[in-house]
């Protein structure tokens, strides 16, 4: 890693890298299998820098998400995970395809502060209210929902959704947080 942050190496080689493979097939139909191999490595390479960070400490704020239901693409939310891990908080992912009222009962179970949704696809519809409607039982814990991803813009305005645009915005976002410049 050579002193560069997670979220530096998610928002310039890897994405440079992964925005590469998904145009390829456009000429040539087999680039799909060669997008979905690289994609596994990707997320494997994930794991592995996520695996050389410390843990959180016991009492450090619960960061959790996923992708929400019907969507298939899990990458970003494992990259939010090892951003918050390397922010030093405590992170669960739940991957892809995830309804929001369970992740919505378990971030309040488990106390957590931050709630990301990674959106990479057109979000179907009612999703809009439901991404709200958790962002208000959140906002009753003083929990924040940071959405993410191609379609975030999709979800609109909300006084407890936090729209970024990459892992460096999260990062920022998180260390906001830690110094009580967020929720």
């Amino acid at each position: 890693m050579d002193g560069r942050t997670l979220a530096s190496i998610f928002d310039g080689p890897l994405r440079t890298a992964l925005t590469r493979l998904g145009e390829l097939w456009v000429r040539d139909p087999g680039g799909i299998m060669v997008e979905h191999r690289a994609t596994d490595i990707c997320i494997e390479l994930i794991h592995h820098l996520r695996a050389l960070l410390p843990p959180a400490a016991a009492g450090a704020p619960l960061a959790i998400g996923a992708t929400p239901r019907d969507e298939q693409h899990g990458m970003l939310s494992q990259m939010a995970s090892a951003v918050s891990r390397e922010g030093s908080l405590r992170d669960m992912n739940f991957g892809a395809s995830v309804p929001l009222e369970l992740l919505g009962q378990f971030a309040e179970k488990e106390g957590a502060k931050v709630v990301w949704l990674s959106l990479t696809m057109k979000p179907r519809t009612g999703l809009r209210a439901m991404t709200h409607r958790l962002a208000d039982e959140l906002a009753e814990r003083e929990a924040t929902l940071v959405v993410g991803g191609k379609h975030a813009g999709a979800i609109g305005k909300h006084a407890n959704i936090h729209v970024l645009n990459s892992m460096s915005e999260l990062a920022a976002f998180l260390e906001g947080m830690r110094n009580g410049h967020h929720a």
